[in-house]
């Protein structure tokens, strides 16, 4: 029987074991690595390597040391971490944790993203002032969210989950034998807030007065989150339209894309240069947001701590997860869509999920159901 045979070509499921896989192996010089990583390819592209046909005698002795080979670098392997980086599989000696992996109390989580904030600005605006912010502005895109609330506890199970090789640059957490990478480039997707240009290439002179600041905070050299606020749910503009459309921006700035706590947060005045200029619409804010989530989650945040709270914007984390999770309970999240910015895309159902919750489902060591990939912009 010839090499095209039927009895000896692929078919779907399955590859019969013939002079074919024997070529393949001859050609690969009996690598397990490489045969270890075929087998990886089969599983993923659902395609399955099973027995078949008979062995000659010549080739009896070659195949058992060839399959003891391949049996001795499985058992070894099976004691590794398997790990997605990069696209790449990978096997990691040892991950290590920044934390303990179970909690002894229930954290506190204190969020400050505010999720109603589209219906905030319904209610301060005309119409044609909220039609002007939906349309003209940078963030007209973010406009058509759904409710979608961060879900505090799912972060707190991640940073359980935090290991060795985190930085400023990338959050890395090990879930369910995977390592997850949340970068920059994850948070533009998500987002799909401008992370490119430099912060710094945005300068104004500080000598000459904000005409927002004199006209509306006086002589306030320190003007908090709070006052802003307070400014906003008073529509001090009057009937000026432009002045509305501005404070609406630097409201929606710091109450979602920014979100800190309100009393203690000194504003900077480059944001209100930026908002009167109307340059606000070139400036990286994804960059600024995804720099104040990991610095403030890295130097902020103790993992055995027993109170948390989270600024910048912590939505995108979580939504970045589902999109790495194969499966998710529909009682607490719903995908509605497949948009991009993801972000979109999210419509939660259940608030606050405990901790406990997550822990014994989603995040959970054995019997796990949930398979998590490294999300792939």
């Amino acid at each position: 029987m010839d090499a095209l045979s039927p009895s000896k070509r692929f078919t779907r499921g399955s590859m019969s074991k013939s002079n074919t896989m024997q070529e393949i192996k001859s050609k690969l010089k009996n690598n397990p690595i490489r045969l270890e990583g075929m087998s990886v390819k089969s599983k993923q592209s659902n395609i399955k390597i099973v027995e078949g046909g008979k062995k000659d005698q010549s080739a009896a002795g070659s195949s058992k040391k060839r399959k003891e080979k391949t049996t001795n670098y499985t058992e070894e392997n099976a004691k590794r971490k398997e790990v997605v980086v990069s696209g790449l599989l990978e096997h990691d000696e040892a991950v290590k944790f920044l934390g303990k992996r179970e909690p002894t109390r229930i954290p506190h989580m204190q969020c400050y993203t505010n999720i109603e904030v589209m219906k905030v600005l319904a209610t301060k605006l005309t119409i044609s002032q909220y039609k002007e912010f939906c349309g003209t502005t940078c963030f007209a895109q973010l406009s058509s969210i759904r409710r979608c609330h961060v879900q505090a506890q799912l972060i707190r199970c991640m940073f359980l989950r935090e290991i060795k090789g985190s930085s400023k640059d990338a959050i890395l957490i090990h879930v369910n034998g995977t390592t997850l990478r949340f970068t920059i480039c994850d948070f533009a997707i998500i987002s799909g807030l401008k992370c490119s240009d430099n912060e710094k290439d945005f300068v104004f002179n500080t000598e000459e007065p904000n005409r927002i600041i004199l006209q509306y905070f006086g002589d306030e050299k320190a003007i908090t989150k709070s006052q802003l606020v307070e400014k906003f749910d008073n529509k001090v503009w009057g009937d000026n339209d432009d002045d509305a459309v501005k404070f609406a921006i630097l409201f929606y700035i710091h109450s979602f894309i920014l979100s800190e706590e309100p009393t203690s947060t000194v504003i900077d005045r480059k944001y209100f240069d930026l908002v009167e200029s109307g340059r606000y619409i070139d400036y990286p804010w994804g960059k600024k947001a995804f720099d104040l989530l990991i610095l403030h989650l890295h130097t902020k945040i103790k993992h055995d701590g027993k109170y948390f709270r989270l600024y910048g914007f912590p939505l995108t984390l979580k939504v970045w997860f589902y999109e790495c999770c194969s499966n998710f309970d529909e009682e607490i999240v719903v995908k509605v869509s497949h948009h991009i910015p993801r972000i979109l895309n999210w419509k939660t159902k259940k608030d606050f999920p405990r901790l406990s919750y997550f822990a014994k489902g989603m995040f959970r060591d054995d019997n796990n159901p949930v398979r998590t990939v490294q999300f792939y912009v």
